[in-house]
């Protein structure tokens, strides 16, 4: 009488796959923006979207818990920010550390807050392909230097 074998047939171990992501996961990830190519990161960085060209930033919007946001270039005014929320988009808060940019998620209470989107503090929408936000909606240059009183003569 012989015993039954433990196993079968014997398999071979498989060769282990190479330290890193797969290529077309890397390249997927990096086409969707949620991937750079110095990895994700809480610096947010200057890219064109894979899919309209348009530029945008890129990077996570929070330090933990974070999730990427893709926002449109063009920082935005307190009537932009409104236009935005009621289209549906996210906004977010773009500022500097040192010499690294970093967006930061607005909530409601941050929106709600005493700091005027485009005198501030910049101020981004989120950015949806083919759906720029109306041009009213953009901050006018050097808004946040200009003085709301003019002593001189009216330029016209």
């Amino acid at each position: 009488m012989t015993q039954p074998a433990l196993f079968e047939t014997h398999q071979p171990t498989p060769a282990p796959k190479p330290a890193g992501i797969d290529p077309w996961l890397r390249d997927h990830l990096i086409r969707v923006g949620a991937w750079n190519v110095d990895g994700v990161s809480r610096r947010a960085r200057a890219s064109q979207c894979g899919q309209c060209r348009a530029w945008t930033l890129i990077g996570l919007d929070g330090d933990r818990c974070a999730g990427v946001a893709v926002a449109e270039a063009t920082p935005t005014s307190a009537l932009g920010e409104a236009v935005a929320i009621l289209a549906g988009r996210l906004t977010y808060r773009m500022f500097a550390i040192g010499t690294r940019i970093e967006l930061d998620y607005r909530s409601p209470m941050h929106i709600a807050g005493a700091k005027k989107p485009g005198v501030d503090i910049d101020v981004h929408a989120e950015h949806r392909c083919g759906q720029p936000l109306p041009a009213v909606a953009s901050v006018q240059p050097m808004s946040r230097f200009m003085s709301a009183s003019y002593d001189g003569d009216p330029p016209f």
